[in-house]
């Protein structure tokens, strides 16, 4: 099951709509294949200072703290994840497209219990 929780008041970003469709569809993408069916997907944005974070939380299998710092490596994967097959550079693309826009990236996970991708873009200008 897919979750949103997104206040109507959401401050606009500075951003490209498409690269961050591509991060949202990457971070959603993981998110739905590493959850067990009956599991649940989170989406949760909010105002954080100068920015907003958004976040993408799954139930699923989590990823072990030995390999957490390396995720948003170019071609990395967690070895035995037993996902789809892929070249492991979703995540490192996501990293450079959001610091890109100036924003931050960061994952927390334990195994078991899941997985939380988080990102922050800054606000848009106000007038």
């Amino acid at each position: 099951a897919l979750d949103v929780d997104v206040p109507p008041d959401l401050p606009e970003v500075q951003a490209d709509a498409t690269r961050l469709q591509h991060v949202f569809a990457n971070l959603l993408s993981n998110a739905f294949k590493y959850t067990s069916p009956g599991g649940r997907v989170t989406v949760r944005a909010h105002a954080d200072g100068n920015a907003v974070r958004f976040e993408v939380s799954d139930t699923g299998k989590g990823i072990p703290a030995e390999h957490l710092d390396r995720v948003f490596e170019q071609f990395y994967r967690v070895p035995d994840d037993g996902g789809e097959p892929g070249a492991g550079l979703g995540l490192a693309i996501v990293k450079e497209i959001v610091e890109a826009h100036g924003g931050t990236v960061d994952v927390k996970s334990r195994e078991g219990e899941g997985s939380t991708f988080s990102f922050t873009l800054p606000r848009g200008e106000t007038k």
